[in-house]
């Protein structure tokens, strides 16, 4: 693959499909560091292309460049937002860069989306119990446990919350569910 974008690109050098196809190839390969150099050069042919940018946040994520990663999520969600699986991704990002209060941000945007998004439900709580957002927690978790009942980190999490927040009769019935899966 590495020699068919090479020659591909000694012909035509702004050929993007073979900056993009190359920079894919180095991804699966876990060479990232390259690949965010072709992808790079494919931007700097087609900027609007919110696939070119969401691969980018990829690879980024994957070097934990997470602030970086965060960005190009942004871009290709500016060129197209109503993607839940990127909104998550971005959040993911911003959660890993430890800005919490944005990453909660981008999981509401996958939820206005998908409202029973499992994926942004535990994610956005793992946020929330960064900010100590204990109602939010609750409440958070019990949309999950809507969806996935059995959970015991949902009820877990779920419980520790209602004991932050003085609840404490509620929180053993939590946890005693919990202990029951």
């Amino acid at each position: 693959a590495a020699d068919a974008f090479q020659q591909a690109i000694s012909l035509d050098q702004n050929y993007v499909e073979a900056w993009v196809n190359g920079a894919l190839a180095m991804a699966l390969a876990e060479k990232h560091d390259e690949a965010v150099k072709s992808f790079d050069k494919a931007l700097s042919l087609r900027r609007d292309d919110p696939f070119i940018w969401e691969q980018k946040g990829h690879s980024l994520y994957r070097l934990k460049r997470y602030r970086e990663s965060a960005d190009s999520y942004t871009e290709s969600l500016r060129l197209k937002s109503d993607n839940a699986k990127l909104w998550i991704m971005k959040g993911m990002s911003l959660h890993m860069a430890e800005d919490f209060e944005a990453a909660c941000g981008s999981y509401d945007m996958a939820l206005t989306l998908e409202a029973e998004n499992a994926a942004a439900l535990v994610n956005k709580r793992s946020s929330l119990k960064k900010l100590r957002r204990h109602r939010e927690i609750v409440d958070v978790a019990d949309r999950y446990l809507a969806v996935a009942p059995n959970d015991r980190n949902a009820l877990s999490d779920k419980a520790v919350a209602q004991a932050a927040l003085g609840e404490h009769d509620k929180a053993l019935i939590t946890y005693d569910a919990a202990i029951k899966l």
